[in-house]
């Protein structure tokens, strides 16, 4: 094959590919179940995650505007910030990526420092504090506690700031990043 129609083809598999992905992002389908992908051997901190390209009209998932909302409560908050990396892992699936396990990393990866430059929350979401932490409705940091590779616990500390008290929101339900 000579080189003018291979490189039609390559833009041609390029294009389709693309286009493929936004049908894909457009439209996510919540009965697929993402696979893990292995594992690095050395855990990356959140200034070596990737950084999200700066766009002019940074677009975000609508579930995004949601968090915190006054029409609605912690637990939509926290189903809300599941059903974002839900969409996330779905995203990325069979893309090599770090692992994930403090609430900055998740976030930055939400934000859009993630293989694909998707952002899921905008990088200046109220939501967000000063340390690049996802805050409760309450301010205080989420806990998340990923239990394995395909699985992540989200707790709210709830109104009292105090993890693991009678308070806390947390919901135990698939968050689809199980295979």
């Amino acid at each position: 094959m000579n080189l003018p129609r291979r490189r039609l083809l390559l833009a041609a598999l390029l294009a389709l590919a693309g286009a493929g992905l936004w049908f894909w992002l457009a439209h996510p389908q919540s009965s697929e179940r993402t696979a893990a992908a292995a594992p690095p051997t050395t855990t990356p901190t959140v200034s070596e995650l990737p950084r999200p390209i700066a766009r002019a009209n940074a677009t975000h998932h609508p579930l995004a505007d949601r968090l915190n909302h006054p029409d609605q409560d912690a637990r939509a908050d926290v189903l809300a910030v599941e059903e974002l990396l839900r969409l996330f892992a779905q995203a990325v699936r069979g893309m090599p990526r770090r692992p994930l396990g403090t609430n900055a990393e998740f976030t930055a990866a939400l934000a859009g420092a993630n293989p694909l430059r998707l952002t899921f929350l905008p990088p200046g979401h109220p939501a967000i504090n000063t340390h690049g932490e996802l805050c409760d409705r309450w301010g205080h940091a989420y806990l998340f506690n990923p239990m394995s590779e395909q699985r992540v616990d989200i707790r709210s500390a709830g109104p009292d700031g105090k993890q693991f008290t009678s308070d806390d929101i947390t919901v135990r339900e698939p968050t689809g990043l199980e295979p």
